[in-house]
């Protein structure tokens, strides 16, 4: 009888470490499952990244072409202002007041052009800091 009480003993201890094995396992199940949705989210995020700085990046690369190429028609403008400049300095002399007024408007043209330009390379140079600080 002493052996029968010791060997239900023995058996009810063994019963509870199984049962606390299994509990260990299911929290550890648990544990995985968060561990790989946390992994899931975290490699959603790390895309989703990559994609919007792909996207500033292009936007970027193509303000800046847009600003070297107005730079490049500035200084363009500028050097036929330039010209014009001269050329009217060295006609003074021999020019009459039409011709003169005439030199006028053309550069009047010239000067609204650059401060066109001028102009929409602020707005470019504006939007791309602006697009900088907050990509």
């Amino acid at each position: 009888m002493q052996d029968l009480v010791e060997l239900e003993r023995r058996i009810t201890r063994a019963l509870e470490r199984i049962g606390t094995a299994a509990e260990g396992l299911q929290g550890g199940a648990v544990e995985s499952r968060a561990v790989e949705e946390e992994r899931l989210v975290n490699a959603q995020l790390t895309e989703r990244l990559r994609a919007v700085k792909e996207k500033s990046g292009a936007r970027i690369a193509a303000l800046e072409a847009e600003v070297a190429s107005l730079t490049e028609q500035l200084e363009a403008l500028r050097a036929a202002a330039g010209e014009l400049h001269e050329q009217l300095s060295s006609m003074r002399g021999d020019t009459g007041p039409a011709e003169v007024e005439s030199l006028r408007a053309l550069r009047a043209t010239d000067r609204a052009e650059l401060d066109s330009i001028l102009s929409a390379l602020s707005r470019h140079v504006a939007t791309a800091e602006e697009e900088t600080r907050n990509g």
